[in-house]
């Protein structure tokens, strides 16, 4: 249980890292569509195309480590499934082999086994969704809870030269007739 919790952060912690590249790619994608027009005056798409493979590679690290986690994490309950699976079976065999319990309960432990095997698959799946929906609830609540002490607050700018006198110089009004 611990080396899954181990590895459920690790996937967590990689898949956010896999957003927030996935987030700059857009990013950039949608200042080079704003910018479009000035990026081919400046010659710009060079820079840009360099910038996209960069976070392109950053985006395919991140994705790959977080899948060899994952995949740890699914082989270890794998691993931990089938040898419970298999020591069930002897046991069982054993058992009827012995004369212990008949072939209907041997067949009802193992229906039952079974059963709990699939919700086990089902909860283990939940849990990765859940995991992976809690991320994108952390960024929207970021988004929304986003302040940041370097807005410019508009008015409040004072200068040396600033005395109250406005003077208006070759300003000309008039009436059509």
């Amino acid at each position: 249980i611990t080396s899954k919790n181990y590895y459920d952060r690790k996937v967590d912690e990689y898949y956010q890292k896999q957003r927030k590249s996935n987030d700059k790619y857009s990013h950039l994608f949608t200042q080079i569509l704003n910018g479009l027009q000035e990026i081919k005056t400046f010659h710009m798409l060079p820079k840009l195309h360099k910038k996209l493979d960069r976070i392109k590679s950053e985006y395919s690290k991140n994705y790959m480590i977080k899948r060899k986690y994952y995949v740890r994490r699914e082989n270890d309950v794998r691993f931990i499934t089938h040898t419970f699976s298999i020591l069930l079976y002897v046991i069982l065999v054993l058992l009827m082999i012995r004369g212990t319990i008949g072939v209907d309960a041997l067949v009802l432990v193992i229906g039952y086994f079974e059963s709990m095997n699939s919700y086990l698959d089902k909860t283990i799946l939940s849990s990765v969704t859940i995991r992976e929906v809690n991320v994108a609830v952390k960024r929207i609540s970021n988004i929304l809870n986003y302040s940041s002490n370097e807005m410019i607050e508009f008015g409040n700018e004072m200068h040396e030269n600033q005395n109250g006198i406005i003077e208006f110089q070759n300003v000309n009004f008039s009436y059509e007739n």
